[in-house]
């Protein structure tokens, strides 16, 4: 509940479900598979706190700022982190289909391997941040800001990327078939063996 204390709780495996942590520090707490669905975690600081295997679907993290965090191999379907800043932190093979993180600050965080499809980056940071491998079909990443971010062999096709910055991104290997990329800026992209096919791509500095 709202103002609930957790230091010292054992949180791991618990059911919390639509549970308000909203404003909530839990700075090096552990909710290792935890079931947090639809729970609330807007504005919460999140330093080193672990969600490894945890369910997360439709979870609200708007605004929760966090360092080091581990989300790896959670459950975040439909999940919303508007605005929010999960810097530096690991989402490994997450499940976040439809998930949404406009506006947020993703700086040097990894989703690699990560199930992203339909997800929605619109204006997002993403400066130094992982995506190699992840499933980004028919993602959402207009006017992000991609800046040295790597997609190694990562699944774009259909992904709206109009007015994105990949200045110096790694897209070597990536499927962008049928993707939108009018307006982006590719100055010093990698593109080796990028799949640009039926691409709605405008020229642009590459």
């Amino acid at each position: 509940a709202r103002g609930a204390t957790l230091r010292d709780a054992d949180l791991e495996g618990a059911m919390l479900a639509e549970t308000v942590l909203e404003g909530e520090d839990l700075t090096n707490e552990s909710f290792a598979k935890a079931s947090l669905a639809e729970a609330d975690l807007w504005n919460a600081t999140l330093d080193r706190t672990t969600f490894k295997e945890a369910g997360m679907r439709a979870a609200r993290l708007y605004d929760a700022r966090g360092k080091g965090a581990t989300f790896d191999a959670a459950d975040l379907t439909n999940a919303r982190a508007d605005g929010a800043a999960l810097v530096s932190c690991s989402l490994r093979d997450v499940h976040a289909g439809d998930s949404s993180w406009e506006h947020a600050d993703l700086s040097n965080t990894t989703f690699q391997g990560a199930s992203l499809a339909s997800a929605s980056f619109e204006r997002a940071t993403c400066a130094g941040t992982t995506f190699s491998e992840a499933d980004l079909k028919r993602a959402r990443l207009m006017k992000s800001r991609l800046i040295g971010a790597r997609f190694l062999r990562a699944d774009m096709m259909e992904a709206n990327c109009d007015r994105a910055d990949f200045t110096g991104a790694d897209l070597r290997g990536a499927n962008l078939h049928a993707a939108s990329l009018q307006r982006v800026v590719l100055a010093d992209a990698k593109l080796e063996g990028a799949i640009v096919s039926y691409s709605l791509l405008e020229k642009r500095p590459w």
